[in-house]
């Protein structure tokens, strides 16, 4: 949720913003999984009314997607296709195109797990901190690509998801160029 107070945080002239980002076809499968894992549960009303309560409509016949995200997504779309998390990730993802400034650090998830002593090391030289880097990176596992083509994916969602996907990677503000890690 601190999507929605990106503009709010980044007005702070001595806020640092990290955001990680993971592959859109692997986070689309996992908030589609997530989401049908919430409409199966509906016998728990009390969780329902709590999440509700909390403000937090991120999955479940709750769900709502963030205001900011809906103007740019298929409205014809519905949480129960995997589409629907595949185009909300790109309407995610191109606010926060739209929205970064020389205070946003961008973070490719994926790469880090592949070099994660680099993107470490970065990361804390950003934030001007002194710690044994070793421990941490030993914990950061590197990716199984075990996952298969993404058949379930409308072509068009996907191009246009691995457009703003190439834009993320190559945007200046990433914490390492991308090619470090390839």
């Amino acid at each position: 949720n601190n999507l929605l107070r990106l503009s709010a945080l980044s007005s702070d002239p001595t806020a640092t913003i990290l955001l990680l980002y993971r592959d859109p076809i692997a986070t689309s499968r996992s908030l589609h999984r997530l989401h049908l894992q919430f409409c199966t549960a509906t016998g728990d009303k009390f969780t329902q009314r709590y999440m509700a309560w909390l403000g937090h409509h991120e999955f479940g016949p709750g769900h709502q997607p963030f205001a900011f995200a809906k103007p740019r997504m298929n409205p014809a779309l519905q949480p129960n296709d995997p589409n629907y998390w595949l185009d909300y990730w790109n309407a995610v993802y191109l606010h926060v195109l739209d929205l970064r400034d020389s205070r946003f650090s961008l973070i490719s998830h994926d790469q880090m797990r592949q070099a994660p002593s680099q993107f470490l090391a970065a990361i804390f030289a950003l934030l001007s901190v002194q710690s044994d880097l070793s421990a941490m990176a030993a914990q950061i596992r590197t990716p199984v690509t075990l996952e298969k083509p993404p058949s379930e994916f409308s072509p068009e969602i996907l191009s246009a998801v691995r457009e703003t996907h190439r834009r993320l990677l190559a945007d200046a503000s990433n914490i390492l160029p991308s090619n470090t890690s390839s």
